[in-house]
């Protein structure tokens, strides 16, 4: 089902997919038989639906609230890149007064 995802148009399902099947490669490289934490992903019920050909998925509360982190680390990507663009404006305007 992983390999089956990892070729997903959604650029978070096909990195999730790669993370859990590279995890299950490792696992059998390294003979592992089973561990003590729990099989659930949050993903299950996306998985089976993109399985089974369904569009008319929606996503749940915890799928919801991972994409609501990108909204929230925007203002902080703002504040790292704004020296850039002052840098680039005081750059500008010296070319242009010479």
């Amino acid at each position: 089902m992983y390999e089956k995802l990892q070729s997903h148009p959604s650029v978070e399902v096909s990195k999730k997919a790669r993370q859990f099947s590279f995890s299950f490669k490792a696992m059998e490289m390294m003979k592992v038989k089973g561990s003590s934490f729990s099989r659930t992903t949050g993903y299950e019920s996306y998985f089976e639906a993109f399985l089974d050909n369904e569009s008319n998925y929606t996503p749940s509360k915890e799928e919801q609230d991972e994409f609501g982190a990108i909204e929230q680390a925007f203002p902080y990507l703002l504040l790292l890149v704004s020296p850039i663009f002052v840098v680039l404006f005081v750059a500008l305007k010296k070319s242009t007064s010479l």
